[in-house]
């Protein structure tokens, strides 16, 4: 009877850190040049950091390379819109107070407020794809019922040859 279950190798390198750091660094000159140098609106840059999450989800579920366990993949998508979040927190700090003339004609607690909101979205998306990714994790008494069958199927077939 063929398994459901399958095993990933965990013990050896591999892209993990580099996909996560790649993110992460995509992320923040998506928020630096965007909000800081190019003053793109808040919702578009919103929708850039949410897309960019939502694109290393679907990383981590199609490349099983990466070989990211359901839990630590779950903590990673948490991790990765907490820190969107507060580069969001610091832009908006370095805005506020560079914006003292008030050039772009806009009341500066708008902008505080645009630059919060897509902190808070991006820790919305991450809180949404660790709890989805965590609904979809095998329990341990799971894993060691499959493992245990496993080794019984395998004895019968060694026994029967």
């Amino acid at each position: 009877m063929p398994s459901t279950y399958s095993f990933q190798d965990l013990s050896n390198d591999s892209p993990d850190a580099l996909l996560f750091g790649g993110v992460f660094v995509v992320g923040l000159i998506i928020q630096v040049f965007g909000r800081v140098y190019l003053n793109w609106p808040a919702i578009f840059v919103t929708i850039l950091l949410c897309l960019l999450i939502c694109f290393y989800a679907y990383l981590v579920i199609r490349y099983k390379n990466t070989k990211l366990s359901i839990n630590a993949a779950a903590d990673n998508f948490y991790f990765i819109g907490f820190l969107f979040t507060i580069i969001t927190l610091a832009i908006a700090l370095y805005r506020y107070s560079s914006d003292t003339t008030n050039t772009d004609g806009q009341d500066p607690l708008l902008t505080i407020i645009g630059d919060l909101g897509i902190g808070l979205s991006t820790t919305i998306v991450g809180l949404f794809l660790r709890m989805f990714f965590s609904l979809f994790r095998s329990s341990t008494e799971e894993v060691e019922e499959f493992v245990h069958n496993d080794i019984k199927e395998t004895a019968r077939r060694l026994q029967l040859s």
